[in-house]
């Protein structure tokens, strides 16, 4: 998958991680973090995806269609 967005901190937790771990992440598929449980809740809902900053590599979920920490600037 690989795909690079450039994110913006709308929270003081995503200005914080976007200082700690940059602007642009990498949008990561299930299998690239180890999950791939049918049992896991973050399958549920599609919107909610894992990325991987591409400054430091660590990752995180991301909802794409409304996260409340981040707001995307490019896709």
């Amino acid at each position: 998958m690989s795909n690079i967005i450039k994110l913006k901190g709308k929270t003081s937790k995503g200005k914080n991680r976007i200082r700690e771990h940059g602007e642009l992440w990498n949008q990561i598929t299930l299998d690239e973090i180890g999950l791939v449980s049918s049992r896991n809740p973050h399958l549920i809902d599609r919107s909610i995806q894992p990325i991987r900053s591409h400054l430091t590599g660590e990752w995180r979920w991301f909802d794409f269609h409304i996260d409340r920490d981040f707001e995307i600037i490019t896709k």
